[in-house]
């Protein structure tokens, strides 16, 4: 972040892994925390529910990427660091 902060860059600039579903993320952090998905159950929402609930709000982090040069750890590996 120290070279984005010295850049004359302004703005927002998005910092996220690989696109995934909430589940695939709950999922994900689970097994790295070592506790059992086995009875995890993926269900998914009714169509006549998703205008109830909020868009599609991934973040692109093609910016970030091509400013820093990095690639974010994945979930699995963000919590195996602790």
């Amino acid at each position: 972040m120290v070279k984005v902060t010295n850049s004359d860059y302004k703005g927002i600039l998005h910092i996220s892994g690989k696109r995934m579903s909430v589940y695939e993320f709950i999922k994900e952090g689970m097994e790295a925390l070592g506790i059992s998905t086995e009875n995890l159950i993926e269900e998914k929402m009714p169509e006549e529910k998703r205008a109830e609930f909020l868009p599609d709000a991934s973040l692109n982090a093609t910016l970030m990427k091509e400013m820093l040069g990095v690639q974010p750890l994945s979930i699995k590996e963000s919590l195996e660091k602790k």
